[in-house]
């Protein structure tokens, strides 16, 4: 089974280095965390579905909205999270060499209704790709597990269905928007894009090409 890694949003200030003869490791340690938070740029999440889960709009809303909120109240611009639902047509969903897209009774009703039993649940399948940070221990990866199965589970879970997800981490390099590179993370034109919730023109001249890469 695959997963996601994504942030908790813990604050620095609460994570303890471990212990060691050495004080000063033990400050280095702890200002690692603090001056470099593990958030990531340009979230684009695929949910694969059966056909009848995830049949409304506030069902979908509800759901888009606590994955943003993940990322964005972390700093990073709102319209940086895309997200994708993809259902899949009945007889097109195998998990383990067996059918699974059993779809519920209604998509309005939740698991206080009677859930699925566990041979014809309905399976989600998470993807996520994030550009640019990644996480730098155990500790963020642990955090950053704990805050999506939260976001998740009132939306998944609750509804009385199996579901999995994985993270990928890629490169930045290879990253635009509208033609241009994103801002560096907590540059001014960054904040100007998460203030304004769109890109706009950057105002710093780190978009340039270097000179010496020449024509192409």
């Amino acid at each position: 089974m695959g997963h996601i890694c994504i942030n908790s949003g813990a604050s620095p200030s609460t994570i303890r280095a471990p212990k060691t003869k050495n004080s000063k490791n033990q400050a280095i340690a702890i200002n690692h965390y603090a001056l470099a938070p593990p958030n990531s740029d340009m979230p684009f999440w695929r949910i694969y579905h059966p056909e009848g889960t995830f049949a409304t709009e506030d069902h979908k809303r509800g759901l888009s909205q606590d994955i943003t909120s993940i990322y964005s109240s972390r700093g990073l611009p709102a319209f940086y999270v895309v997200i994708v639902f993809i259902p899949i047509h009945a007889g097109n969903f195998w998990v383990g060499g067996q059918l699974r897209d059993t779809p519920p009774k209604s998509d309005s009703s939740s698991i206080a209704d009677g859930s699925p039993t566990s041979s014809n649940k309905p399976f989600i399948r998470i993807f996520a790709s994030n550009i640019a940070r990644r996480l730098p221990n155990p500790v963020y990866r642990d955090r950053f597990l704990k805050a999506v199965d939260e976001k998740l589970k009132p939306h998944i879970a609750d509804w009385g269905y199996d579901w999995e997800y994985h993270l990928d981490e890629t490169e930045r390099e290879l990253w635009k928007i509208n033609g241009m590179v994103p801002p560096p993370t907590g540059s001014e034109d960054e904040k100007r894009w998460f203030s304004e919730n769109k890109p706009l023109e950057l105002e710093s001249a780190f978009n340039d090409e270097p000179a010496h890469l020449g024509k192409l």
